[in-house]
């Protein structure tokens, strides 16, 4: 048992000091293009699970039309591309070209159903967050990537004020 214990202690401090050298992400380290790394229907699935699943709470009137408006305008990225530095940093993710600074300057942005947003995204240790706001809706992109840099996770979250839960799914990317 003791052995046990010294060697969870080992792995403990081993697993610490690896998490400190991983370097935090910033523009130079998504640069590039994206592919979506599993199936297209798998992250499809998770989608439509997670919208289900937001909506499971509403009167049966109201469900079956949030489900459709929500699985036809939450679309799955096929890719990501990540371009420039500084205040010239792009990001497009999927049809959402979001043209603004890297430093969290809100700008804004008309998605791709012509709605204006404001945008804003933040470089965190290992994650890049993107927010597009409207008011009806707020979208969360939590882009992470792996240890190793060959992997990226999109998070995608979206809130809003008619539905009783979030939409949270999760996509995952390798480097094209």
């Amino acid at each position: 048992m003791r052995g046990a214990i010294g060697t969870l202690c080992v792995l403990a401090a081993l697993g610490s000091a690896t998490a400190q050298d991983v370097a935090p992400i910033h523009e130079g380290t998504v640069q590039g293009e994206w592919a979506l790394r599993e199936s297209y229907s798998v992250v499809e699935t998770r989608r439509n699970r997670a919208i289900e699943a937001a909506t499971d709470d509403m009167s049966i009137f109201t469900r079956g039309i949030a489900r459709r408006r929500l699985r036809r305008g939450t679309p799955i990225h096929r890719s990501l591309v990540f371009r420039g530095e500084g205040e010239h940093f792009r990001a497009h993710v999927g049809d959402y070209h979001l043209d603004f600074a890297a430093d969290g300057r809100r700008r804004p942005f008309v998605d791709p159903f012509d709605e204006e947003m404001r945008a804003s995204q933040r470089f965190n240790g290992r994650r890049l967050t993107q927010v597009m706001r409207n008011d009806d809706a707020t979208l969360t992109h939590t882009l992470t990537l792996s240890d190793d840099g060959s992997r990226l996770t999109l998070t995608v979250r979206i809130e809003s004020h008619h539905l009783p839960g979030d939409v949270i799914y999760r996509a995952h990317y390798r480097r094209a």
